[in-house]
């Protein structure tokens, strides 16, 4: 069986990533302030891991949260990690990685935007996770990231 996990992480950059003011994803992840805030793994939905790089706490599915350096937890993940990494839009992911650890391979990154395509789903998460699965990206994530990670 192949070793397959999800990654998403949420981020922050005064430089505008896409809309009318957008200056794309080089001009974002190469900002002074840009931050990643938090990222979450997962095996399945039984497996979760959420590093919260702010705060310095790490989450697991059924245990207890735990403060710790949350950025060395998940480089140490990552070191440890064998096998495809799968994220939405994988690009950012790539970027994202390649900026906070310039020695992971992000050529491991595979693109469920375009798995989706190919299943003849919409790319857009929202829509294809409602097309090709049980699940749905919460729709309020926007929103509730500005409110509690977002730096200010």
């Amino acid at each position: 069986m192949t070793n397959i996990d999800g990654l998403d992480y949420e981020t922050f950059s005064s430089v505008p990533l896409g809309g009318k003011e957008g200056r794309g994803l080089p001009n974002y992840v190469a900002s002074p302030d840009f931050r990643a805030l938090i990222v979450s793994v997962a095996k399945d939905e039984d497996w979760v891991f959420t590093y919260d790089f702010v705060h310095n706490i790490v989450y697991e599915t059924g245990v207890q949260p735990f403060e710790c350096d949350a950025f060395e937890e998940f480089k140490k993940y990552m070191d440890e990690k064998e096998g495809i990494i799968m994220a939405h839009n994988a690009p950012f992911e790539r970027a994202v990685t390649k900026k906070i650890l310039p020695d992971f391979d992000w050529r491991r990154f595979q693109d469920s935007a375009v798995d989706a395509r190919c299943l003849g789903a919409e790319s857009k998460l929202i829509v294809a996770s409602r097309q090709l699965t049980n699940s749905h990206k919460l729709e309020e994530g926007h929103d509730l990231v500005m409110l509690f990670c977002v730096p200010n």
